[in-house]
């Protein structure tokens, strides 16, 4: 059975090489070639990509510590169609409702539906996930996110 575990794993690492070294040239390309006051939306997105990289890997070097080989899940057709959807229904939503309405309800609605979880657990994220996307771009930014064509 760990043949079957040695794809996942090598794909996983070839993943996070690629993102990891494309958000460390992002990185780098910010630091050394814009402003300082323009490279702060650089900063803030290449370091949560790394901070959320380094925490997707630790969370899956503990799962398959913890889980045997015999239970595996695998991802079906429904369940990638599902989450690309929902992609889809947060770009509209950001055009239609801004980032302000169309985030919380896309962190609330993934976690609770997609990911079933709590109804704790999804709100309490969608209450984090606006405070941290308004305190990161408009106080700390001091820029105005985009509002919807429907509240425009």
């Amino acid at each position: 059975m760990k043949d079957q575990r040695r794809p996942a794993s090598v794909g996983l690492i070839v993943t996070a090489v690629l993102l990891g070294s494309f958000s460390i040239a992002y990185l780098a390309v910010a630091l050394l070639t814009l402003g300082p006051a323009s490279r702060n939306v650089p900063l803030l997105a290449g370091g949560f990509t790394l901070a959320l990289l380094v925490l997707e890997l630790s969370r899956s070097w503990t799962e398959r510590r913890n889980s045997s080989d015999d239970v595996r899940t695998q991802r079906t057709d429904r369940n990638e169609l599902t989450v690309l959807m929902s992609v889809a229904a947060l770009v509209t939503g950001i055009y239609l409702l801004g980032f302000v309405v169309a985030l919380p309800l896309y962190v609330f609605a993934a976690i609770r539906y997609i990911g079933k979880r709590s109804l704790r657990a999804a709100i309490a994220t969608a209450l984090i996930t606006t405070a941290t996307l308004y305190v990161a771009f408009a106080v700390l930014l001091s820029y105005r996110l985009f509002p919807g064509v429907l509240f425009a």
